[in-house]
């Protein structure tokens, strides 16, 4: 009885261990072989960012890349890539927005915005030192962005448990210009080497990039560092009483993404340490003649301003000694 016992107690033992390896295997298995539609996994994709045809005489060292996905995923992904990497991401339909992410004081930033629209965009000016009591319109200026490149495109990545080499998906982001230079001169100029500094501006700019059709920008004012182009040999040594007058000629550059359609002003800003002098210039014409295309956009204003005109006085007078003659002069002793 005791034997009969012990040998049905090691079959039920025996039954029960390839019960529960089956259901293993089972479970196993249809882990492994999901149906291809069924499969929302995340696979390695390999990226390459190519500068090649972009006309970039040095890589960037850093390039930023995002990827939105486009189904069930509202977060993208993003990724600092040299030249080549490989990524993580979810299979689907995915956008791809990269730039060049390599400024020193990262002027340029990239987002999405409220329409689902990748966007590179420029920040505010105020560090930069504008004069805000010459700014009597209380404008809010902008930083002109960096040279930026920028590629933009959708693809499919693909991918189960039976595909998942990054050669099996692959994302080629032809890298492109998409900023514009932009030159200045004020000719004309009188006597501008009584001046510390100059900053210029330019209204009606576009203050963000984005490849999306259609995309509505902002128009704002873009403002760069100037310098003051003189010839006068007596420069840091003049007087505002001599008759002496110098024509000069101030420059400022700058980059920009766009040009605006609505009316455009150049600015000066003018320091001469302990005053200001602001001059403007309509320069709609000029802008509008050279809105379309990526050439190089040239602004050229004439002006026959004065700058010893502005330039306090201090102590009421100026004394030239080199203007005086020596006279005698007898003196009565007595």
């Amino acid at each position: 009885m005791f034997l009969a016992n012990e040998e049905t107690m090691r079959m039920k033992s025996s039954i029960y261990s390839s019960i529960i390896c089956v259901a293993l295997a089972t479970t196993m298995a249809s882990c492994q072989y999901k149906d291809f539609d069924e499969y929302d996994g995340i696979v390695p994709v390999k990226v390459v960012v190519d500068y090649s045809n972009s006309g970039c005489q040095q890589v960037p060292a850093i390039s930023r890349v995002l990827f939105y996905p486009l189904e069930n995923q509202s977060n993208p992904f993003i990724y600092d890539i040299k030249d080549s990497a490989i990524v993580n991401l979810p299979t689907g339909l995915i956008q791809s927005f990269a730039y060049n992410n390599n400024s020193e004081i990262n002027r340029t930033r990239g987002f999405r915005d409220a329409t689902a629209s990748p966007v590179i965009y420029t920040d505010r000016a105020d560090y930069r030192g504008i004069f805000k009591k010459d700014s009597l319109d209380n404008t809010i200026y902008y930083d002109y962005p960096d040279v930026t490149y920028a590629a933009w495109q959708t693809e499919e990545v693909k991918g189960n448990e039976k595909v998942s080499s990054a050669d099996d998906n692959r994302i080629f982001l032809a890298m492109k210009q998409v900023t514009r230079p932009v030159t200045i001169e004020v000719r004309g100029i009188r006597n501008a080497s009584f001046l510390r500094s100059v900053r210029m501006s330019l209204s009606g700019i576009q203050k963000e990039y984005s490849p999306v059709e259609g995309y509505v920008h902002s128009n704002v004012s873009i403002v760069a560092d100037g310098t003051i182009d003189t010839k006068d040999p007596d420069k840091g040594n003049r007087s505002v009483f001599d008759d002496k007058t110098v024509i000069d000629t101030l420059r400022s550059s700058m980059n920009i993404y766009g040009v605006g359609q609505e009316g455009h002003t150049l600015t000066a800003f003018l320091d001469g340490g302990n005053w200001h002098k602001v001059l403007s210039f309509d320069v709609t014409k000029q802008l509008q003649a050279q809105r379309e295309g990526m050439a190089p956009i040239h602004v050229i204003v004439e002006t026959t301003y004065n700058v010893k005109d502005d330039v306090p006085v201090e102590g009421g007078f100026d004394i030239n000694f080199k203007d005086w003659d020596d006279t005698e002069v007898p003196v009565d002793m007595h």
